[in-house]
């Protein structure tokens, strides 16, 4: 007997009278595709294996991402490399990737000016890195050991991972957290300095006292832009400045009002490329009116964002905000790649009656800052070490640390928000949840006075600093690290016990595919993960 397999046949006539229903189907995909969590977070911990037994408070982390090939990536922390550990005498690292961040190995690379017979001879810290205009070259600025602190400014390559040859450009003397920003236009070799420093040139004031201070150029930039009408918080250091490839910079810091009242103003200063080179006086805050009220304007350089505002102040480790010191170093700022003149800033202030120790605020420019938001964009309460970025498509991240109690215990949870233009619609990602008791603080900052973010096309990559007190509860992105594990306390080599310390993470915000999400997914979700 033969079996006769019937045919089927679809005739045309079929197919018109259901396409309503093909069409349904159509949607329905499309929907589920629209819908899909189409995008990744993965977290690293940089310490390579070379450096397994280190057990140092690795602070205050930056990064630098190559924008032509965002496979290479370095970072930096606290210490890393220090005191002899690997890098010797007179000579700190950092880690470098080649793998988009996947793995990472130490490359001993940043030579330092001191007395090897200092306390901390091979310390340095203050990192930042920035790749400029197609991303060959790198310039970096960092402390190093000395009398008085030295922000050094060095450029290499980063084709070769930070293993060629280094130029050291400029050393700037009684400088504090140096912050190297760049033009990523292709066809320019353009960055900026940002710092806090003392006067030392004809150009600023000679009062013993600090001014924010940006030098802007091309190979050793000599000439600073100095707001010496408006001193920089006096010994804190934080300024910022954000480059687009137009050759417009902002650049951001506070500005105090007060002292006996702990006041201060946040102002935005822009400047833009002429004749007369890079010069800040693109916005003021003006006219000028009388009086010195916090409704006053003085007609000078910058727009004072916000105004009178409370700032905190200790200097030391705060047991009431996991052993983090609060001063006026909370600042971010970035601009959209696409938009010269959309800009955003992130500042920290406190807010009496809101029961915050410290609460981060995020506004926005649509003008080129000629005029700012009235209201907050966001706030976040508790928190510390904004960070900004936005990619090509104008979407924001903003990434921040913010302490949290549960179980009876303080914890710095590290969130990651991904946002629309006007953070209408955010998504979250948790990053690490980590005690903020352990391990004791030994140094001033804790986990940092900053961290830091950047963004390569679509994407966002970024860092912080935490504790490596590893569990699978931790990192509810999942972890990859290269250290050995033993659960907690971390156990290196034949069973030996190392104390818990502050590491430095690496992670990305990936916009990925369906098909790329559903094998993430599949990998993602086993627990702590190793290599």
């Amino acid at each position: 007997m033969v079996l006769q397999v019937p045919t089927v046949l679809v005739s045309p006539s079929l197919v018109l009278r259901r396409w309503p229903f093909y069409v349904g189907i159509l949607v329905l995909i499309a929907a589920v595709y629209a819908a899909w969590p189409n995008w990744n977070a993965r977290v690293v911990d940089v310490i390579p294996k070379v450096l397994e037994n280190e057990e140092w408070q690795n602070s205050e982390p930056t990064l630098a991402v190559d924008p032509s090939n965002p496979s290479r990536i370095s970072v930096s922390a606290m210490f890393l490399g220090s005191e002899g550990i690997e890098c010797g005498d007179l000579k700190a690292g950092v880690v470098t990737s080649a793998d988009k961040g996947h793995m990472w190995s130490l490359q001993c690379v940043l030579p330092l000016k001191g007395d090897p017979t200092d306390q901390f001879p091979d310390w340095a810290g203050d990192h930042s890195f920035d790749a400029v205009g197609s991303g060959d070259k790198v310039y970096a600025a960092y402390l190093t050991p000395g009398y008085v602190l030295t922000a050094r400014i060095l450029e290499t390559e980063i084709t070769k991972l930070f293993a060629s040859t280094i130029t050291i450009l400029q050393d700037f003397e009684d400088t504090d957290q140096p912050q190297i920003d760049a033009n990523h236009d292709p066809g320019s070799d353009e960055y900026s300095v940002s710092a806090s420093m003392s006067e030392e040139t004809s150009n600023c004031r000679d009062d013993a006292t600090r001014d924010a201070v940006v030098y802007a150029g091309t190979g050793a930039p000599t000439t600073p832009t100095c707001f010496q009408n408006r001193v920089a918080a006096f010994e804190t250091p934080a300024v910022r400045s954000a480059w687009h490839s137009s050759g417009t910079i902002y650049t951001v810091y506070y500005l105090p009002f007060s002292w006996s009242q702990k006041q201060t103003h946040v102002v935005v200063a822009k400047a833009t490329k002429g004749a007369g080179g890079t010069v800040f006086g693109a916005i003021v805050d003006g006219p000028a009116s009388n009086g010195n009220s916090c409704n006053s304007r003085d007609g000078l350089p910058g727009f004072r964002v916000a105004r009178c505002v409370d700032f905190p102040w200790n200097i030391g480790p705060d047991p009431n905000f996991g052993q983090e010191r609060r001063q006026l170093s909370h600042l971010s700022i970035a601009v959209h790649p696409n938009d010269e003149n959309r800009v955003y800033v992130a500042w920290g202030d406190v807010r009496p009656g809101d029961g915050s120790l410290l609460t981060l605020h995020v506004r926005s420019s649509h003008d080129g800052g000629v005029s700012w938001d009235n209201n907050d964009l966001t706030s976040v309460t508790n928190a510390t070490n904004p960070a900004l970025a936005i990619n090509k498509d104008g979407r924001v991240g903003f990434a921040y640390q913010q302490l949290n109690q549960r179980d009876g215990a303080t914890w710095w949870d590290t969130i990651f928000i991904l946002a629309d233009p006007d953070f209408l619609s955010t998504r979250q990602f948790v990053l690490a949840q980590t005690k903020s008791d352990t391990p004791e603080a030994i140094i001033m900052p804790y986990l940092g006075d900053y961290m830091d973010l950047k963004s390569v096309g679509g994407d966002f990559y970024g860092v912080f600093s935490a504790n490596n007190q590893f569990s699978q509860n931790a990192y509810p992105q999942g972890l990859k690290y290269w250290r050995r594990p033993g659960g907690a306390p971390l156990m290196v080599g034949f069973g030996a016990q190392l104390p818990v310390s502050i590491d430095p993470y690496f992670y990305a915000i990936e916009h990925l595919s369906p098909f790329t999400n559903v094998m993430t997914f599949i990998a993602k979700y086993v627990g702590v993960s190793k290599r």
